[in-house]
């Protein structure tokens, strides 16, 4: 589970830097401290419109990026696969155990990153699915704005 970790984290260095760039590229910089509903999820589409040109893109050996979904409301959702992964040789313990994982890192670092709380501010949850390459749906979680305080 020790590389699984250094895989994760990686990944949340992708997701951040290129949550980062969409920010910009979309216009509200980091003195803004908040939009309308309406206006971030408008945000929200232009986001995933312009990342999925770019996918699927692997993040590490062993992990890839598949796509990203806008909606409904203030949601915005990555997809990822584990690419050396199967269902026949990936256990209960251990799907669990990386999900874990997995959500503690991406919670911690996304609650603390001020390149993303600008999206926790304004009301988005962040949700990250994880499936095995055969397809096998892992699991997933929800990084909200209440798991960051607001």
């Amino acid at each position: 589970m020790n590389n699984k970790i250094l895989k994760i984290i990686i990944v949340l260095c992708c997701l951040i830097s290129t949550a980062h760039a969409k920010k910009d590229m979309f216009g509200f910089g980091s003195n803004d401290n908040s939009v309308s509903s309406s206006e971030m999820e408008k945000i929200l589409v232009k986001m995933t419109r312009t990342m999925n040109k770019d996918l699927p893109r692997d993040i590490t050996a062993y992990e890839q990026l598949k796509t990203t979904t806008a909606g409904p409301g203030l949601r915005y959702t990555y997809t990822f696969i584990l690419t050396k992964n199967t269902s026949r040789d990936s256990s209960k313990e251990d799907i669990a155990n990386y999900l874990q994982q997995a959500e503690q890192s991406v919670k911690s670092s996304f609650c603390s990153n001020p390149k993303t709380i600008f999206f926790v501010k304004n009301g988005v949850t962040a949700n990250y699915e994880y499936y095995l390459s055969d397809g096998v749906y892992m699991g997933d979680f929800n990084v909200t704005p209440k798991d960051c305080g607001y």
